[in-house]
């Protein structure tokens, strides 16, 4: 049975060796693909909650288009463009 049409274990006790297998079977540019996955998940986790945040802040008034440019203004007057 092809490994694409297998049923995945749903068990973390099983997973975890298939996975494991299929790393060491993996070539230089999959690991590099693999290796880069837990940074995506992070980042789209990190993506989710900033976007729940400025959602409740725009509503609140406490984030607005006028203390955005504000806070942009006030970062480049520190960290010039060179």
């Amino acid at each position: 049975m092809s490994t694409l049409t297998a049923p995945l274990p749903t068990d973390l006790q099983d997973l975890r060796p298939l996975l494991g297998r299929r790393l060491d079977e993996s070539t230089a540019e999959e690991l590099t693909a693999v290796h880069n996955v837990p940074r995506e998940l992070e980042a789209r986790r990190l993506y989710e909650t900033l976007g729940a945040e400025m959602d409740g802040d725009w509503a609140a008034g406490r984030l607005t288009k006028e203390n955005i440019e504000e806070a942009i203004a006030a970062h480049r007057g520190k960290h010039p463009y060179r």
